[in-house]
């Protein structure tokens, strides 16, 4: 019962605009605000797309999965995210994206 909750809780919240850029901004770290600023004026974004599974575990909890990415010369080496990954010729939309990448 308490995972049912959590979704439709999550339903409600989706309804509503979602925060995007402006919450990315304020959630990056002091050394890369001046980074994304740069790229919102001089690159156009990639169309992405990432997976969020929402699943009970044996108490009715709510769950969710995370990765971490590889740990290379790449800029988000080692984070931890949600799996998913940017547009590729062959995917049909998003949400094919965000399986594949998954």
């Amino acid at each position: 019962m308490k995972f049912d909750k959590h979704i439709n809780s999550i339903r409600t919240a989706l309804t509503f605009p979602l925060p995007g850029e402006t919450a990315q901004y304020l959630m990056a770290p002091k050394e890369r605000k001046s980074k994304i600023e740069y790229l919102s004026q001089n690159k156009e974004p990639r169309l992405s797309s990432v997976l969020i599974l929402f699943y009970p575990n044996e108490k009715g909890e709510l769950h969710t999965l995370f990765i971490q990415r590889p740990i290379n010369e790449s800029v988000h080496s080692g984070q931890i995210a949600f799996p998913g990954g940017k547009l590729d010729d062959e995917d049909a939309d998003l949400s094919t994206t965000a399986i594949r990448e998954t």
